[in-house]
């Protein structure tokens, strides 16, 4: 039976498992990209968070590990779309260390320590979050949206996830940026579509997780950016038939310009029974700011009238 996700992934490369490990190939093209020219970070955390489960596959486990923790570093090389990726990942005890460099390259593109528990236990709404969905529901407002992002794209050519972004409470300090999953048809065709034996594919949270904190940066610093480290704690597996709402929060921000660091927190909720959140996924985010990629969201986003608006409420904050 074919597995989409690999092969979306690692294409006619597939798994390779040997004693060191378990390695891949990806030829980032146009259908990992994030911003325009720059394969999705995303793309290479879900890659290692697959091969480190094909490692449990090969002893006989399907399925993650839960709780799973990651530690990501990223940036040690430059990556662009075109460019050819070794992906690689080695048992550690029960947890393990990936790679993901860029070929040619004598720098990892990213690093992440992978570790098994016992992780906080997340029964409940997170902070980010009002204690329903119909409280969110009400205040929200869209963010404008790119062409081919893997997770934001309205008109690409590749599977992707098509996912809106909307903020919570313009007018609140440290401001939050949500994105649903799972509420619409349409889905299965998106979202749903990244999945294994019913489970949404780890691809599709580390990405969802990773944009959602940028949107937020974004909107409370005025500044796009590109991560430097991200952190996630997945607490359990979460069905395609669950309702989900990724959220992000900007936490504080040093410097300007090229010289920016901002940081955010975030995750994913599903909601339950009366509209309650349960958080199944805890993140925090390091973030570099790059003044020609805010300027590539004041030029390239869509439509106008949004990117106009978001611009405007995220120019508003600064000092």
């Amino acid at each position: 039976m074919k597995d989409f996700v690999r092969e979306f992934l690692f294409g006619d490369t597939g798994i390779h498992r040997d004693e060191a490990g378990v390695r891949s190939e990806i030829v980032m093209d146009l259908r990992t990209e994030g911003w325009i020219g720059i394969p999705h970070g995303g793309i290479s955390m879900g890659a290692i968070v697959d091969l480190f489960e094909s490692l449990h596959e090969a002893r006989g486990s399907r399925g993650l590990p839960y709780p799973v923790t990651m530690n990501i570093r990223m940036g040690g090389s430059r990556l662009r779309t075109g460019e050819t990726v070794h992906v690689a990942v080695t048992p550690v005890g029960e947890g393990a260390k990936g790679i993901v460099s860029v070929r040619g390259s004598g720098m990892p593109y990213l690093e992440a320590d992978i570790t098994k528990g016992p992780g906080p236990e997340a029964p409940g709404a997170h902070p980010c979050l009002p204690s329903s969905f119909d409280r969110l529901e009400g205040s929200l407002s869209e963010l404008p949206f790119y062409r081919n992002c893997f997770v934001c794209g309205i008109d690409r050519r590749h599977p992707g996830l098509k996912r809106k972004f909307q903020l919570f409470e313009a007018a609140r300090q440290n401001r939050v940026v949500v994105s649903c999953a799972g509420f619409e048809a349409e889905d299965r065709g998106t979202v749903h579509r990244f999945e294994r034996d019913g489970r949404v594919h780890p691809v599709v949270l580390m990405a969802l997780v990773d944009e959602t904190m940028g949107w937020a940066g974004f909107m409370n610093y005025a500044s796009g950016g590109v991560t430097v480290r991200l952190s996630a704690t997945l607490h359990r597996s979460i069905g395609v038939d669950e309702k989900l709402v990724v959220f992000g929060r900007g936490e504080n921000a040093r410097g300007s310009g090229s010289r920016m660091l901002f940081w955010a927190s975030g995750g994913i909720a599903v909601v339950g029974k009366a509209g309650a959140f349960e958080t199944v996924m805890t993140a925090t985010g390091q973030f570099l700011g790059v003044p020609a990629l805010t300027e590539q969201m004041r030029t390239e986003l869509i439509p106008q009238e949004l990117t106009r608006r978001a611009f405007g409420i995220a120019e508003s904050g600064l000092p």
